[in-house]
């Protein structure tokens, strides 16, 4: 019988003070919920896990993630729907998952990142540490294995997975409907309670389920202040108008050129808040495909207000279809080939499903860096022009890791 993998990717993001990371007290052997406890085999528990040496990634990488993080939007982009991924989720759940690929499958999704296994794994796992270091974002993996399989697991993968991934390896039986709480109460507590559930059902048919899971507390280096927030029309990609809460403060960089307007602003420790609005003529779609990440038309200016919405939203949306067109086709059909997991059984892709949710309001940003430049630009003997940027039609957005220069998430607000 052909045995399937569920791979589940979970993305929270939240700009907050919130603090970040799970309790010691939620990093435990199974999972509790109402007095209820999962007996779950981990198969890293006291094997030696090494801490790998990495590298900033290069440009390689950088490229190869931008392409797919466009085109992965792109994929889930509906005219008139509010969406938001996190590309950075998707990648190391699905590079996770790579670990265990050989042949065409593997093949297909390295062309898909455009990069080997290597690349990849020293990128994750750099993101995670940098990630730690700067205490915004935080990324938990994790991998379920149904014990009534009796399917023995490569140690390659396994230490991959722990070194690169610092994934716990669970086994635990699929047919238990507690095993089943246990996983949607990990992924309730590794979103820090913004994620309730990932599953509504498991299956004695399924064979692992790869879980990623991440959080983004960002606070605004220069905050929007509440006593200026107001209602105002927001015009939307069908034409309608609505009264919503918009936020007035300041950015720190402008861009514009034929095509589009936007700007930067920044959090502390590396992030920034990007948005792009099209101009007349030009759909949120073009602007999208046509955006140069190592090339931002960025111009000097005195100073730059901004207006944009404060907001609360969720998405949730099944990858298979997207990830199939971007090319990872074999990895949901008989023809995968995940043989550096396991030899005992035959194994593919069934269902990828992403969730995210996100919050941004007037919290979060100290005068910093950011009000030097600003200052610095306000001084010059012959002024630069000063801008207003107003998100008061649909606009793209990104959360960018200023290092790395890769969007974390990258979603549409209309």
């Amino acid at each position: 019988m052909k045995k399937i993998i569920s791979g589940l990717l979970i993305m929270i993001l939240l700009l907050s003070l919130t603090a970040c990371g799970a309790d010691e007290s939620d990093k435990k052997k199974g999972s509790k919920r109402n007095g209820s406890e999962v007996a779950a085999q981990e198969l890293t528990a006291g094997s030696a896990s090494e801490t790998p040496e990495v590298h900033v990634p290069g440009a390689d990488f950088s490229e190869g993630f931008n392409a797919f993080s466009v085109n992965l939007l792109l994929q889930c982009y509906k005219k008139g729907q509010n969406i938001l991924i996190s590309p950075y989720s998707v990648y190391a759940a699905v590079s996770m998952l790579n670990n265990g690929a050989s042949g065409e499958t593997k093949k297909q999704i390295e062309e898909m990142f455009g990069v080997s296994d290597d690349v990849s794994n020293n990128a994750v796992a750099y993101l995670m540490q940098y990630g730690d270091k700067k205490d915004i974002v935080r990324t938990a993996n994790s991998i379920w294995l149904n014990e009534n399989l009796k399917m023995s697991v490569k140690d390659a993968f396994l230490k991959t997975c722990g070194n690169y991934y610092r994934s716990a390896v669970m086994r635990a039986p699929f047919s238990d409907s507690e095993t089943l709480e246990a996983i949607n109460n990990w992924v309730d507590e590794n979103t820090k309670h913004r994620i309730k559930k990932v599953l509504d059902s498991l299956t004695d048919d399924q064979a692992m389920v790869l879980i990623n899971a991440m959080t983004f507390d960002g606070i605004w280096r220069e905050p929007f202040y509440e006593d200026d927030t107001a209602k105002k029309p927001f015009y939307h990609a069908d034409g309608s108008e609505e009264e919503i809460n918009m936020m007035f403060g300041s950015a720190d960089r402008y861009f514009e050129n034929d095509y589009m307007t936007g700007m930067d602003k920044k959090y502390e420790n590396g992030y920034s808040f990007r948005a792009i609005l099209p101009k007349d003529g030009h759909t949120l779609e073009d602007v999208l495909a046509a955006f140069d990440f190592t090339n931002v038309p960025y111009r000097p200016s005195s100073g730059i207000t901004v207006s944009m919405p404060k907001f609360e939203d969720r998405s949730e949306v099944t990858l298979n279809n997207m990830l199939k067109r971007l090319g990872m086709e074999d990895a949901f059909t008989s023809k995968a080939d995940f043989s550096a997991i396991t030899e005992d059984e035959k194994l593919m892709v069934s269902q990828v499903i992403h969730k995210t949710f996100i919050k941004v309001d007037e919290k979060g940003t100290e005068a910093a860096a950011v009000t030097a430049i600003t200052m610095e630009a306000a001084c010059v003997m012959e002024p630069e022009p000063y801008y207003y940027v107003n998100l008061d039609h649909p606009f793209l957005y990104m959360i960018m890791d200023d290092i790395s220069n890769i969007p974390l998430f990258i979603g549409v607000f209309q």
